[in-house]
């Protein structure tokens, strides 16, 4: 057994008393617990042979000193269930006969005939303990008494765990998933669940205040708002930890995961942008830069500020939200979804205008303000739609432009009156939104035109094409103003930093390209999603945002200083000054990496 310190990444002790020799193969510490204030540490390690009975032992230890305050032996079957109490004078274990709590300083130990328990968790008032038995049932018991208080409705269920007060229990099975238990003098009720999910849960933490730790057989790790069975944060952790073992901060602030791959991640739970449980579609910034939203499968719109933090969620849509759009003065939020819907948003409150639907084939694909934010067009393989929106309540439908039926990429720029829409044929229309009149039509000769973004001024339209380019036009002339190649894959989004000059850029490659709209040179490659990139917007400090398939909204501050931090942060042991002026020459680190 080790003790570390995840803030420095350091080992501070290693403790051998589980140890026993010769030491058997597979001979493994199983389980750890903290009192409520850190100092001290119970732990329990067993042969780990499912298929015969193995003993083991149990120990309880002050984690300044050292000190060996509590160590049991047990020859027999040793199960896999250990609780220890908040204030770090009571110990219950499970054997193969039933479950021991055991009184540090000489006190009462008591048996429960529990049978064989999978798991156990101690109420804070040590009074109640619940057993997970291997059957997939839970019991409550009054430890006091020696007798049983409740047995709980559940099926498969493989563990269950009290929380920050003794009559709140979680339980999570197979069948059921997690599900919130009253524990009350004579009964217990179930309160509150969480949406089932088509992976099983393994484990979970123990609930700490309105917030729940789980981890599933996917590898996945997702923090929840149990009371509001909203998810605020998602983790993948397959190929890191493979998690086995989770615990969240009484605080609520850390998650840490541990299991199979030989890894102990520590994650904050208040990580930036983090909360979509389906692949994010697209993202958007108000033009005050002061609020961000994205668009999900999970079928909710997300409101953000700038720094990552959740304002609200815009849940209630009917099917995959595709696309988000502010208009001018952020008072009015659009989402269109999969099956034509459009919904206007108050994003600053959460209130619903209205829900519009509208006919179309395929999907609805593009949504987008005209520049005085009177008009809100959407783009779907169906056709053009467009509405009056000075009332946001009651829209008014207009007529659809005179342009081609199947479009699924447009732009407004800010200055001209234009509207700049895909072709089929994979082309570029030009159209005066005065009067609906075509002003330049041009083949854009990339394969399918995927996505158009103009800038600011108006002058430039850039183009994403399925032949893994991107495509720079002149808005006026439609003559080309440059091709930009190095995606290895379809570009499928483009957007324009406030300034017009930088471009990103990025697709089914995985990768962003940021470049310099004047020069054309590649200026940053960003790796960081592990699937299709399907959303780029850029902030008015210049700080680019990317949404994608793998649930991730990823924040990119294009500055050196910034990646030096994060870098520095990232690293371990930190990088030596002269490692670091070696590979970022003429930077200075000293601040931003300081040396311990």
């Amino acid at each position: 057994m080790e003790l570390w310190d995840p803030n420095r990444r350091r080992r501070l002790a290693s403790f051998t008393e589980h140890v026993v020799k010769p030491l058997p193969q597979g001979f493994f510490a199983l389980r750890v617990a903290f009192n409520a204030d850190g100092t001290r540490l119970a732990s329990l390690a067993r042969l780990n042979n499912p298929k015969q009975p193995t003993g083991g032992s149990v120990v309880v230890r002050e984690v300044r000193s050292r000190k060996v305050l509590f160590k049991q032996v047990v020859s027999g079957d040793l199960s896999n269930g250990l609780a220890f109490s908040a204030d770090g004078t009571v110990v219950a274990y499970g054997t193969g006969e039933g479950t021991r709590v055991a009184t540090l300083g000489g006190g009462k130990a008591v048996f429960l005939p529990t049978g064989m328990p999978a798991a156990l968790s101690l109420a804070d008032d040590q009074r109640s303990l619940a057993v997970t038995r291997t059957d997939g049932t839970v019991a409550v018991w009054d430890i006091e008494t020696g007798r049983r208080r409740f047995e709980l409705n559940t099926e498969g269920a493989q563990v269950a765990r009290f929380g920050s007060t003794s009559d709140v229990l979680a339980t999570a099975s197979e069948e059921h998933g997690i599900r919130f238990w009253r524990l009350t003098g004579r009964s217990a009720r179930q309160f509150a669940d969480l949406p089932v999910q088509t992976a099983f849960p393994w484990m979970i933490s123990a609930p700490v205040g309105d917030r729940i730790a789980i981890a599933d057989e996917e590898g996945m790790i997702s923090i929840w708002d149990y009371r509001r069975r909203e998810q605020i944060a998602r983790h993948a952790d397959r190929y890191r930890s493979e998690t086995m073992a989770l615990d969240l901060a009484p605080d609520a602030s850390t998650v840490v995961s541990g299991g199979l791959g030989r890894t102990i991640v520590v994650r904050r739970t208040t990580l930036p942008f983090s909360g979509h449980g389906g692949a994010v579609n697209d993202v958007d910034v108000s033009p005050d830069g002061r609020l961000v939203a994205s668009a999900g499968d999970d079928r909710s719109v997300r409101i953000w500020n700038a720094s990552g933090a959740a304002e609200r969620l815009l849940g209630g849509h009917s099917d995959h939200v595709k696309a988000v759009a502010f208009n001018p003065d952020a008072t009015v939020l659009a989402a269109v979804t999969r099956d034509h819907t459009l919904t206007l948003w108050n994003p600053s409150t959460g209130r619903r205008y209205t829900t519009i639907a509208f006919t179309g084939i395929g999907t609805g694909t593009d949504v987008a303000f005209s520049p005085d934010g009177s008009t809100v067009t959407v783009m779907s393989l169906g056709g053009t739609f467009r509405w009056r929106v000075s009332d946001p309540a009651h829209p008014r439908p207009l007529p659809a432009p005179p342009g081609p039926r199947t479009s699924t990429a447009m732009a407004y720029p800010a200055r001209g009156g234009l509207l700049v829409a895909s072709t089929p044929a994979g082309g570029i229309a030009v159209w005066s939104t005065a009067d609906d009149r075509l002003v330049k039509a041009f083949p854009a000769t990339q394969g399918s035109t995927q996505d158009i973004a103009a800038t600011p001024a108006g002058d430039l339209i850039a183009t994403a094409g399925s032949d893994h380019t991107v495509r720079l036009w002149s808005t006026r002339t439609g003559k080309s103003r440059g091709t930009l190649t190095g995606h290895t894959a379809a570009v499928g989004t483009l957007a324009f930093s406030r300034d017009g000059h930088l471009l990103a850029s990025a697709g089914e490659d995985h990768t962003i390209v940021v470049w310099d709209v004047r020069t054309h040179r590649r200026i940053a490659t960003l790796t960081g999603h592990s699937a299709d990139v399907q959303g780029l917007a850029f902030t008015p400090d210049g700080t680019l945002l990317s949404a994608g398939a793998d649930q991730r909204i990823i924040h990119w501050p294009l500055t050196a200083t910034e990646a030096i931090r994060r870098i520095c942060r990232a690293t371990a042991p930190m990088p030596t000054a002269a490692q670091l002026d070696r590979q970022l020459p003429g930077q200075d680190t000293g601040a931003l990496c300081p040396q311990s």
